[in-house]
Order: structure tokens, then sequence, then C-alpha cells
């Protein structure tokens, strides 16, 4: 398993239905490399489109190597619903990132089997930003997502909003990640609030003239039915801010047990 799971984004511009090559790093992130993956081995990770329109889950072999790539041994899933992998376009940036495991999670081992552990895989519902939102300079704001990608879980209401509450008892893993638009000036604040007004985990960061912020938060618990989950973003650039948007911009809440 790599060990910086929630760290890892790389672009990929391999068209085709075969292996990815890996272009870059987004800026932010690491490499699966770094972040302690293993030549050879398989792991989970999700494809998508810059405009995050078109996804896919896989399983494929990483292979440390010049070029580093990425196979697709087994589709799991694509935003048609479908289990077959999706032909990209050549030249085209598509973003590939690790998919966060966790020991309550059933996992593919390097022979490609499911841990004997666990025969299903986990339920997630999973927000997206497809628009940039201004926020206010030094306002606390609840982030409201705009986008519904997957909600197995069943916690997205018709209309995605900015609070989502836990349906059942259970373990669950609730990770974002949220998009800054470049400005030099100020702080980067990004809070995970589950339960009340309590500030799970935070992020920071400084602005930078050129290049977006990312943020991302994570946090694992058991939790009660009826608990509540958002994400609050602060900003203090001087003046309105762009955030959100994009393949960077998402919110996962995922049942572990």
């Amino acid at each position: 398993m790599i060990g910086n799971l929630d760290c890892v984004t790389v672009t990929s511009t391999t068209g085709g239905t075969g292996a990815a090559q890996i272009s870059a790093v987004v800026p932010g992130y690491i490499d699966p490399s770094t972040a302690g993956g293993v030549s050879g081995q398989k792991y989970t990770w999700r494809r998508e489109s810059e405009d995050g329109l078109r996804w896919e889950l896989f399983v494929g072999t990483l292979t440390v190597g010049s070029p580093v790539t990425i196979s697709r041994d087994q589709v799991v899933k694509t935003h048609t619903g479908a289990a077959s992998a999706i032909n990209w376009e050549e030249g085209q940036t598509t973003y590939i990132s690790s998919v966060p495991l966790s020991a309550f999670l059933p996992y593919l081992d390097e022979r490609g089997l499911l841990n004997p552990a666990w025969t299903t895989v986990g339920l997630q519902s999973q927000l997206r930003s497809s628009t940039a939102l201004s926020i206010a300079n030094s306002t606390t704001s609840n982030f409201p997502w705009d986008t519904n990608d997957v909600n197995t879980l069943g916690l997205i209401p018709a209309t995605p909003l900015g609070i989502l509450t836990i349906q059942e008892d259970g373990v669950y893993r609730f990770q974002a990640s949220l998009t800054f638009a470049p400005n030099v000036s100020g702080q980067r604040i990004m809070n995970l609030v589950v339960g009340g007004n309590t500030v799970r985990n935070q992020a920071r960061g400084r602005g930078d003239a050129n290049v977006a912020t990312v943020l991302t938060v994570a946090w694992e618990a058991p939790v009660a039915a009826g608990t509540q989950a958002r994400i609050d973003v602060v900003q203090d650039s001087g003046g309105a801010l762009d955030v959100g948007g994009g393949t960077q911009s998402n919110f996962f809440i995922t049942r572990l047990r």
C-alpha cells in the first residue's frame, strides 16, 4: 500500500486504452514513488479529464522507470457506469490520483486478488466543485459543492449541498481537496468540520502569484447517524478570491465498516 495516498496526483497525456505514462506531478502533490509506491505492485487509481466530467476507477500496476507508467489491469467503473477502459485522446491532459485505502477497506494484492477478509467495496459519496466560487476576504464560508460524482453511500440529495448528514452508525473516512486561485497575498485555510462545529482536520497554505494553492484534509473515525460534515474555507488575500473548480476540488465520504 502506498504510504501517503492522499498526496498522489499526477498528469498524463497518454491516449488509448492501455497503460498511462506519467507526465508531471500536480503542484502541491507528490509522485507515487515518493509516496512509497513499489514498482511492480498493483494499486487502485482514479483517472479523470481536466473538466472532471469523465473518470475511470481502475486497478493498475505501477512501473517505476523512464518513463513511469501505470497499467490498467482491471477497470472497476467509469462515469458511464461501465467497467470498460475509456479510450482517452492522445495529447489530452488527464489527472491520475491514487485512491485512499484503509485496513478496513478491501484492496487487490499483487496477485490481483481481493483481501480475503472483505468481498465488497466501500460505499462512497463524492462531491465535486466544477465551477469556482468567489469567497469574500477574511470570512469563514461553508463551501457548497455543485456536482454529484458518486453516491453509492446515499448521502447526497438531488441538489448537492454544502452539508452532508451521515445516515447510519459506522466508521467513515472524510477527505477533501480545494484549489485556491493564484494570488500572492495572505493565507488560505481549509477546515474539515464533522459534528457540530468541531474541526477534525485543518490545512493551511500561503498564496502564490503564479500557481494555485491546493489544500487537502482527511480524517477517519467512528461516526454516529445524524452527524453532519462540511468543509469551511477562509482566505485573507485582501479581496474576493475564487475557490474550487476543476478536478482538484473534491469531497469524499467513504464508509469503512
